[in-house]
């Protein structure tokens, strides 16, 4: 049997990764900016600008853009080379944005099926009813005795 921490843990630090430039390193294509040994490609560059928020809807300014990507880059490596990402409550954190993410990506996947065969005032409902049925077709044991015994602060 797969341990689900276990694939937590590697999804985590492969979504790590992700973000800190170590996967985007295989990609080829020209190099825009050097920050130490990371090489920042145009494809990089121009997601980067894509999903940033500090892109407004008219053309951003391509050397401001790089000019904070570059500062984010050097950051990110201080951290790392802090072993920041390492750090048990960073790793939650990513983890807790990774479920969170993964279920806004099937919800959203699932509101665009609905919206082709349901009524646009019936979707919401239809979407409740899809989560109802999933509850119900899982196996789900909830221990009572110990449940009493947890603590539940929020400071």
């Amino acid at each position: 049997m797969v341990n689900l921490k276990s694939v937590n843990i590697v999804l985590i630090v492969g979504f790590m990764f992700l973000f800190s430039g170590c996967g985007s390193q295989a990609s080829k294509g020209e190099i825009v900016a050097k920050v130490n040994d990371y090489e920042m490609t145009v494809s990089d560059f121009e997601e980067k600008i894509e999903f940033s928020p500090y892109a407004s809807n008219k053309m951003p300014d391509k050397k401001d853009m790089l000019d904070i990507t570059v500062r984010e880059q050097v950051l990110i490596q201080e951290a790392q080379k802090m072993g920041l990402d390492r750090n048990k409550t960073f790793m939650k954190t990513i983890e807790r944005y990774w479920q969170q993410t993964l279920i806004k990506e099937l919800l959203q996947q699932k509101n665009v099926e609905i919206s082709t065969m349901v009524p646009k005032d019936e979707r919401a409902e239809a979407l409740n009813k899809w989560v109802e049925d999933l509850m119900n077709s899982a196996d789900i044991q909830v221990y009572d005795d110990v449940l009493e015994k947890t603590k539940v602060n929020k400071n």
